[in-house]
């Protein structure tokens, strides 16, 4: 389950934005001729859903359906007592929701084959389950997927996206500071190290955190109730208000030290249109992921297209020879990209 502050800042993301963002789906469903989208999102993995519906499960799961109009009608797997905070987060009335616990699948299918018959749906959520699928195929309707469709959609996110990941960043990077200070000289043991960093984060209002443990080959994993034998890396994915950020430090100051050299000396070069990097040092590499997602321990790098001005993402610098690896949240502006977990 997910903890903190689960309320939605209507400054930063009010109800026209989800609107917008809900539209943007729409056009999708409209250029593929089909009767409407499902998001799907779970406690897990709630990144579309969080985003084009303004609902991140804090339990179980949810699916919202998005018709050619952008009207939206969310099933939930929650019980019916927090519809009240569905409503809340998505902007939805009451009547647009329905509680259906562990019969999501079910009720979802129900909710459609009376609304729409039967015919083209499209699906979005990269981990839309099987169950659900079946469900709704069994009710006369094929699916299509419209996630690579959606792809550009969102990556490109709006203000309000960006806004939330900044405040949050804030917030973040003070109590991860604080708690990975002396990580190394202190001979706590990584578990305690990580221990307190999901505390601290978890104090400034993280809604979930995962915090991992890197070796000397840069082999992430649960960590361990041992004292390092070594330099280590702590890497911690946080979120807050439904957007992740990440930060990434090695528990030793000097070879952090190195890396934010590699690092400062690329920033001025990233730029909006920029659509690759490289630190110009040998052994060192530099990959920019252009949108955390709740998944991001499992991202390994890659082409990321073109920046633009104002976009939130985050930079990786890297030596694998040396087992040095750091991570910072940036915002890319007209003259180069600034570091915003400058800790």
């Amino acid at each position: 389950m997910k903890r903190g502050y689960m309320d939605r800042n209507a400054a930063l993301t009010p109800d026209g934005m989800l609107r917008a963002r809900r539209l943007e789906l729409a056009a999708c469903v409209r250029e593929y001729g089909a009767k409407a989208a499902m998001i799907y999102g779970d406690t897990a993995s709630a990144d579309e859903l969080q985003y084009l519906a303004g609902v991140g499960p804090y339990w179980n799961n949810a699916v919202c359906v998005v018709d050619p109009e952008g009207g939206r009608y969310i099933v939930s797997g929650m019980t019916a007592r927090v519809n009240f905070w569905v409503a809340m987060m998505s902007g939805a009335d009451r009547n647009e929701i329905r509680s259906a616990g562990p019969s999501l699948s079910k009720a979802t299918a129900e909710y459609l084959k009376a609304t729409y018959g039967g015919g083209l749906l499209g699906v979005v959520g990269r981990y839309f389950p099987e169950e659900t699928l079946k469900a709704v195929e069994a009710e006369g309707f094929t699916a299509v997927s419209l996630d690579e469709a959606m792809r550009q959609r969102l990556m490109r996110r709006d203000e309000g996206s960006n806004a939330t990941r900044r405040k949050g960043v804030e917030l973040m990077k003070r109590a991860v500071a604080e708690a990975m200070a002396g990580a190394g000289p202190d001979r706590r043991t990584m578990q305690e190290a990580a221990a307190d960093v999901e505390y601290a984060c978890r104090r400034a209002g993280a809604m979930d955190t995962v915090i991992l443990a890197g070796d000397r080959n840069l082999c992430f994993f649960k960590a361990p109730d041992r004292a390092p034998d070594g330099p280590w890396t702590l890497f911690a994915l946080l979120q807050y208000l439904g957007e992740w950020l990440v930060v990434a430090r090695n528990s030793d100051p000097a070879l952090n030290a190195e890396a934010f050299a590699a690092r400062d000396a690329l920033l001025k070069r990233i730029t909006p249109g920029t659509a690759a990097v490289s630190t110009g040092r040998q052994g060192w590499e530099a990959d920019i992921c252009p949108q955390v997602r709740s998944d991001h321990a499992a991202w390994d790098g890659g082409d990321h297209g073109a920046l633009w001005r104002g976009q939130t993402a985050s930079l990786r610098i890297l030596c694998r020879g040396r087992g040095i690896l750091i991570e910072d949240m940036i915002l890319i502006e007209a003259g180069g990209a600034e570091v915003l977990t400058d800790i």
